[in-house]
């Protein structure tokens, strides 16, 4: 067929041709033109397998003499998938012999689209595969091959990453099964591998973190490692928590704040205050969540008796988190405390800076400032009314009274009205609020209509705990409002 009828048939024509004199049509046309070629390529589009007639017929075509019709042909390979890996090389070669300018721009071009997308398809291959934190092992048996030996070792490391998953597989830490002397002996094996380890905390993979229950084929393995590592701190109480804190906290820092690189934000992190009121915080593999690290860095310095490294973490933390101050902390994840029960807050870090400012560094200026902030959060269990009244409890007693009356106030405001599922327990105990409440009233400056207001918000706080969701959980209140009320009577 000459170029002149080829150009008058057009998409029409050809679509009555069959495939093998499509593919005869476009043999004998691909020193003139290449729309035989562009049809046979639309029409091969979607077929899983590559016809070796149409191969051959796109590499005679990337060495036609029309600029055109190689143009186009790689384009065509572009357009067909079943061709991208075998053609790869072949486009290159064609690209190393073309003279032709523009032609070599164009080659360049669908040589980087195909190896981007063949690459993006092998991740997500790989990332079906090998999920979670099964994709660490699969990464680092990918670059080189390992002997028994050191299969089992980089297993273990692995086994330090897999922590969380014993939480969330039992719903609460009293059933976390690895003791201190296995975690030790899994963190000396991550530190073997942390070079080969260490590449999949950066990776971009999307953050799963909407349901407080994953499995381990969901946990990024960097959420993995941050929580990993606060465990270290909060369950174990081990001094080799710190550089896996600190070294957590930086990874998560790069990654979620400002990319690879100082590149664009990789995801922008939203205060925990947002993430709270929105249920996110409910996850605790989430590893947005690093900013508690410096909590636990200023926990474990303090401790040492590392005052000022103590109090410089808190403030990182606070500064970080500047106004994170829930009413029921324990609500983003009921079973995650034992003993420490409640999320830290930045209501927390204040009142233990005021608390090391007034007793450790020796400043009660600064313990003011930092019990001054955290008076200004909002109320909850957590605020620091009678560690800012003992600095005040000689300069001003009054003052420090007052703050142990706004304590019981408070405290008296619990528990909600309308409780969800997730607050049936207080986050303090009943006889706590009458402890306070008796020896506040037995204050020499205590007024006596005072005494009698705040007896009668003390009894409504008991009385509340008469009814279902709380009754079953705090059976002693009617025992307790005994005791104040006969506390609070005219003859007491």
């Amino acid at each position: 067929m000459a170029q002149d009828e080829v150009t008058r048939l057009g998409r029409e024509a050809l679509s009555q041709y069959t495939r093998d004199e499509l593919i005869d049509l476009a043999d004998r046309e691909l020193a003139r033109t290449a729309e035989p070629l562009l049809f046979l390529a639309e029409a091969s589009r979607r077929e899983a397998a590559l016809d070796d007639r149409i191969a051959s017929l796109y590499e005679r075509a990337l060495r036609s003499p029309s600029p055109l019709v190689r143009f186009h042909a790689a384009w065509c390979v572009y357009d067909t998938r079943a061709c991208w890996a075998r053609f790869i090389p072949v486009l290159q070669a064609a690209r190393e012999a073309e003279d032709d300018e523009p032609n070599r721009e164009n080659l360049d071009t669908v040589i980087d689209l195909l190896q981007t997308e063949l690459r993006e398809e092998e991740e997500e291959q790989i990332r079906w595969a090998h999920p979670g934190l099964a994709r660490v092992e699969y990464d680092v048996t990918r670059r080189r091959a390992l002997c028994g030996e050191e299969l089992a070792s980089l297993k273990q490391a692995v086994g330090f990453l897999r922590m969380p998953y014993d939480i969330y597989r039992w719903y609460s830490e009293r059933s976390l099964n690895m003791p201190l002397e296995r975690a030790l002996a899994a963190l000396r094996q991550l530190e073997r591998w942390w070079d080969e380890i260490a590449p999949s905390f950066q990776s971009e993979s999307p953050y799963k973190h909407s349901d407080p229950f994953m499995d381990e084929d969901s946990i990024h393995p960097l959420g993995a490692y941050i929580i990993s590592s606060q465990f270290l701190w909060h369950y174990y109480e081990s001094d080799q928590a710190e550089r896996h804190l600190l070294r957590s906290f930086h990874l998560a820092e790069t990654l979620m704040t400002r990319g690879r690189g100082g590149a664009a934000l990789v995801m922008p992190r939203a205060s925990l205050k947002e993430r709270y009121l929105d249920g996110v915080s409910q996850a605790y593999h989430d590893p947005r969540l690093y900013a508690v690290n410096h909590f636990y860095l200023g926990e474990l310095h303090e401790r040492r008796g590392a005052h000022e490294q103590a109090a410089e973490h808190y403030a990182r933390f606070a500064e970080i988190e500047p106004d994170f101050s829930p009413r029921n902390s324990y609500v983003s994840h009921p079973a995650y405390y034992d003993i420490k029960r409640f999320y830290p807050g930045t209501v927390e870090a204040y009142g233990r800076l005021g608390d090391l400012y007034r007793d450790r560094l020796g400043n009660p200026d600064r313990a003011r400032f930092y019990y001054e902030k955290a008076l200004r959060l909002s109320p909850s269990h957590h605020t620091p009314y009678r560690e800012y009244a003992r600095l005040l409890e000689q300069a001003d007693p009054r003052g420090a009274l007052d703050l142990l009356r706004q304590e019981i106030e408070v405290l008296t405001s619990y528990p909600d009205p309308e409780p969800s599922p997730s607050s049936r327990c207080l986050p303090f105990e009943p006889r706590e609020v009458v402890e306070r409440f008796h020896a506040w009233r037995s204050h020499p400056m205590a007024a006596r209509h005072e005494v009698d207001v705040i007896a009668r918000s003390v009894l409504r706080f008991l009385k509340g705990l008469s009814v279902e969701p709380y009754r079953s959980g705090y059976p002693e209140w009617n025992e307790l409002a005994q005791q104040v009320e006969s506390a609070s009577s005219p003859s007491a």
